[in-house]
């Protein structure tokens, strides 16, 4: 069976989300969203996914100005040829559309890789150094790829609802990475999995390895609170922290909730926040939330 197929009939095992008496409005949003794959995912063109109205309102990123400055800045990291611009490299699946200040990536595959390098300046830590990371809300495997062209050779665990858990499984494999099931993953150091169920995600995250990431790019910010709530407890021992958040989603004020968590964990975690884009160019709606734990 071919990947294409054995995504098609994944999505159509999966039962379909209902509404539910009393849903928040994010969550109906990615209830909608769910529905919305799942139909692309049976119906359209698989080879051209990553032009689907629904990805593209949500996850890849159309062409934008501030990427020149992102540009600049990793071409201005000492490590640039041997590193930044292998991790921009596009791969030809699912038709990404060129970004024009830099054909060979996508637009949103700067979204995933400049985040990273930011990460390591302010931590002091490089991604070759990470042993676990714990992508919370994976889109389509595409952070997960480019982590890896950065030299990561630990254990991966992308964390997403059904669907999208599918669609991120059937990227990984097209780009020649080996998804394990969750049983096999708990048993060795170097891998990738894709979950769905909380149940699961807990079993993975009771020993963590020393230099662990929880990397949540706008993610957890469109994620209910109840649901954070949940999850908190479960990334409260991470040693390194990426977390990208909008002010507001729908009805969530996560200026409030991430500045909020910041404080009540300033004692464990040294963070540092900033505008996503630039100094230079600022869209004070868009941050990213870095934390790396103290040595106590």
């Amino acid at each position: 069976m071919d990947l294409a197929t054995k995504l098609r009939e994944t999505i159509k095992r999966l039962p379909e989300p209902k509404a539910r008496k009393g849903e928040t409005a994010s969550e109906v949003a990615w209830r909608r969203h769910r529905l919305e794959l799942r139909q692309y995912i049976l119906t359209a063109d698989i080879t051209d996914f990553l032009n689907w109205h629904m990805l593209r309102s949500t996850i890849c990123l159309a062409q934008s100005e501030s990427t020149k400055l992102e540009l600049d800045y990793l071409q201005s990291l000492p490590d640039w040829e041997k590193r930044w611009k292998v991790a921009l490299e596009e791969s030809e699946v699912g038709n990404p559309v060129p970004n024009t200040y830099w054909p060979a990536a996508s637009t949103t595959t700067f979204k995933y890789v400049f985040p990273m390098a930011r990460l390591e300046a302010l931590t002091g830590i490089r991604v070759d150094q990470i042993n676990f990371v714990f992508e919370f809300g994976g889109g389509y495997g595409g952070a997960c790829r480019s982590i890896h062209r950065l030299g990561f050779t630990g254990r991966y665990l992308l964390y997403d609802l059904p669907e999208f858990a599918a669609l991120q499984r059937y990227y990984l494999e097209m780009n020649r990475f080996r998804v394990s099931h969750l049983r096999e993953f708990l048993s060795i150091n170097s891998g990738i999995t894709c979950v769905s169920e909380f149940a699961h995600l807990k079993s993975v995250l009771i020993n963590l390895p020393a230099n662990s990431l929880f990397l949540a790019t706008w993610s957890l910010s469109e994620t209910p609170l109840l649901f954070r709530k949940q999850l908190r407890p479960l990334i409260a021992d991470f040693a390194l922290y990426l977390i990208g958040y909008q002010n507001n989603f729908r009805e969530l004020d996560n200026k409030r909730y991430f500045a909020d968590w910041g404080k009540a964990t300033q004692r464990e975690v040294d963070w540092h926040t900033e505008n996503y884009r630039s100094r230079n160019w600022q869209d004070l709606n868009i941050w990213l939330m870095f934390g790396k734990r103290k040595v106590l």
